[in-house]
């Protein structure tokens, strides 16, 4: 089960009320939960599958999504153990502070009561804070995983997007993207090895350039760049694909 933006407006029908995304988290829990009980009961017991649930986490809200909002006991019942894995995204960390509701300033967080922020200190994405403010927080990834570790019992955490949001401008010499994957590898090896986080699956963000949501090709998450002005979309790898690469052939950092 996947919850993505319905308070972001970056899908049809392109508007935002927190109202109405709350009723989104709440119909796709409910339907997560029937489908999880379906598969369970009809094709599990031949297919011998998995069904997990998708948590888009920053070092702040996770909680909006993976604790129930209102539901009647039968619909607890259903929703309550209906995974069997964590499907996490990371990409950066956030500070909260309070604020008005009405503070236009605070932008898509303001119905939330909350603004949101970065410590000075933390250094930025090559794409500044251009879409949806990123800053290179590797403690923050360690944090949450921590905390679902916590939260939920220590469940198998299958991460499916970590990446970095950088500019076509940077080629192929892409050292901040390396230097990003390295030090989240870093964090999510000590929350394995230190911390005892059952990680299971790393899945980087993403294997090439692609059409970002609503800032299309103007930031890149690829390690693999794509000339889109070629009809033939030529790729290549970057210095990130390749650092990558021998991350997942060796299982751990090249020596």
């Amino acid at each position: 089960m996947t919850y993505v933006f319905p308070l972001k407006q970056t899908q049809a029908p392109g508007f935002r009320n927190l109202e109405e995304a709350k009723w989104c988290v709440h119909n796709s829990l409910r339907s997560h939960a029937k489908a999880y009980r379906l598969y369970d009961q009809v094709f599990r017991p031949h297919q011998h599958g998995k069904v997990g649930m998708a948590v888009f986490s920053q070092c702040k809200t996770l909680g909006s999504v993976s604790t129930p909002l209102k539901f009647t006991l039968a619909e607890a019942a259903e929703l309550r153990g209906s995974w069997d894995f964590c499907a996490m995204t990371h990409y950066t960390t956030s500070l909260v502070e309070p604020t008005a509701k009405n503070n236009a300033s605070a932008g898509i967080s303001a119905p939330l009561g909350i603004i949101l922020g970065h410590d000075p200190a933390w250094p930025s994405g090559a794409a500044g804070t251009v879409g949806w403010g990123f800053y290179v927080v590797p403690w923050g990834f360690r944090k949450m995983l921590n905390w679902i570790k916590r939260r939920y019992g220590n469940p198998e955490i299958y991460v499916l997007e970590n990446g970095y949001q950088g500019k076509p401008a940077e080629g192929l010499e892409d050292h901040r993207q390396v230097e990003y994957h390295r030090s989240y590898i870093n964090e999510m090896l000590k929350a394995v090895r230190i911390d005892g986080v059952n990680v299971q699956v790393y899945a980087a963000w993403t294997l090439m350039d692609d059409f970002e949501w609503e800032f299309g090709n103007s930031i890149n998450f690829g390690v693999t760049t794509v000339n889109f002005s070629d009809p033939e979309r030529q790729r290549t790898p970057k210095l990130s694909g390749e650092f990558l690469k021998q991350v997942f052939k060796n299982n751990g950092f090249p020596r």
